[in-house]
């Protein structure tokens, strides 16, 4: 279902929204401390991994966008449908007034 759908994204959001913010704090531990070179490529890992998780946030953002769209068309189709129905009601109440006349 698109609720789910959205639910499940927006999470996938969070939770790389939440390991940028682990591993933007990580990467300022390491550079704070000016380690030797091995964890200088430590951390060019982490920014590598951090500009993953950034990518991944913005698909699960675009994701999230593209089903709030379903959503609005649905809700689009639906009204439509609901008039169409109220339309049809006023034409069978017409023809039965008539029909009773």
């Amino acid at each position: 279902s698109w609720h789910g759908k959205t639910l499940e994204a927006m999470t996938a959001l969070r939770a790389a929204e939440q390991r940028i913010r682990e591993a933007e704090f990580y990467i300022n531990e390491k550079e704070n401390r000016k380690e030797p070179d091995q964890l200088l490529q430590e951390i060019s890992e982490l920014k590598k991994g951090k500009d993953r998780m950034r990518k991944e946030r913005e698909a699960a953002k675009l994701e999230v966008e593209s089903l709030q769209e379903m959503v609005n068309r649905l809700q689009l189709e639906v009204q439509r449908k609901d008039q169409a129905v109220t339309e049809v009601q006023a034409e069978c109440d017409k023809v039965w007034a008539e029909a009773k006349a």
